[in-house]
């Protein structure tokens, strides 16, 4: 990293002049096969101290920051894993109830830290002492939408000459649905066919990675984000990234050569269809289906992310018992071994497959 991405930034705008770029090569997908990785909701693993002094609940904030990830990396590297997974930690905005997504997912201002989870140096100092254990870092990012705002969104509006969000399309009627336009969630959706809009994404995401010396990025909600602008990002980065995305079968596949990987929805279906089930013989099939399945429909099946939880579906610990769990970890980690030599997915883990009981909090404070 020779140099950094300087910028000048302009009041209510989204815009900057940029100079001396340079950034972190990252790594690549065939470095990341030898990883298995931990996702951290970075609200909801750890406080700073031991003592943590607010009420947690569903949609609030819990008080969870790099420095609690810090202080559990000794627990973290006790599990066996060899990266980690961090939430989107961008400042966020809240919504017209005062609700603050705990996730990360409502982007305010894409050049500013969560306040919330610490400091810009907090996340510096939690990469290097990662580093220092030889354990990577994935951040997530957010680059569909922007978060709530009331009016004209003048937190992080740009210049009005800029079309830099798709006109307002409701997601009420079948017929309005539409991944390139709607607002889900009556999220701002960004205008991806706008050249300001990718490059400055595109610049944001290298910036990113140099000054942090980020991994690897998992994208959030890739589904509505145009291919082609996937693509271009992918390319203009030397560094793996992974897509989150709500699709199935050929629709899944598709996302490659757009990104290096995709996470396999597919498998994680099949796998918890039978090692939750009061029947497991009628989900047995599935399973060596799905292996046959990805042998023609996927560019490169080995990096695709395998696994049973995640924060979007129901805990495999909530429909389940802990045995059924440890047995589909153990599938996970194991039965796709290629010749017993190379994994065939890049095993991703949540907090909640780890513990040790039945409990779907993802708290470990007086770890």
């Amino acid at each position: 990293m020779a140099c950094r991405i300087v910028k000048i930034f302009f009041p209510l705008s989204l815009s900057f002049l940029a100079f001396c770029v340079s950034y972190s090569s990252g790594r690549t997908a065939a470095e990341w096969k030898s990883r298995v990785v931990y996702q951290v909701v970075t609200d909801r693993l750890a406080h700073t101290s031991k003592s943590p002094t607010l009420q947690c609940t569903s949609w609030n904030l819990c008080g969870g920051t790099f420095k609690g990830i810090q202080r559990e990396l000794d627990y973290i590297a006790g599990l066996g894993v060899n990266a980690i997974r961090i939430s989107p930690f961008v400042l966020n905005a809240n919504d017209s109830t005062g609700r603050f997504d705990y996730l990360g997912r409502w982007p305010l201002n894409i050049y500013k830290i969560n306040s919330y989870f610490g400091t810009q140096q907090d996340l510096i100092d939690l990469v290097q002492e990662c580093h220092s254990r030889d354990i990577w870092v994935m951040a997530d990012l957010v680059i569909r939408n922007m978060g709530y705002q009331d009016g004209c969104f003048s937190s992080f509006c740009p210049s009005p000459e800029r079309d830099v969000f798709n006109k307002f399309v409701p997601f009420d009627k079948e017929e309005h649905y539409d991944h390139f336009y709607y607002w889900a969630n009556n999220l701002p959706r960004l205008n991806h066919t706008n050249s300001f809009v990718r490059t400055t994404l595109i610049n944001w995401v290298r910036e990113v990675a140099t000054d942090y010396d980020i991994d690897g990025f998992c994208l959030d909600n890739v589904d509505g984000i145009r291919k082609d602008f996937l693509e271009e990002l992918n390319n203009s980065t030397e560094i793996f990234i992974i897509g989150h995305a709500s699709a199935r079968g050929d629709s899944l596949a598709e996302y490659q050569p757009a990104l290096d990987a995709v996470f396999d929805n597919d498998m994680q279906s099949a796998l918890s269809s039978f090692f939750t089930s009061t029947q497991p013989s009628n989900g047995y099939y599935r399973i060596p289906d799905e292996l046959a399945l990805r042998r023609g429909l996927f560019m490169d099946s080995t990096v695709l992310g395998g696994y049973l939880d995640n924060v979007d579906t129901r805990r495999f610990l909530g429909v389940t018992d802990y045995t059924r769990l440890r047995n589909a970890l153990a599938y996970l980690l194991m039965a796709e071994l290629q010749q017993f030599k190379k994994r065939k997915k890049i095993p991703f883990f949540i907090v909640t497959e780890l513990l040790t009981t039945t409990r779907t909090q993802d708290l470990r404070w007086y770890a």
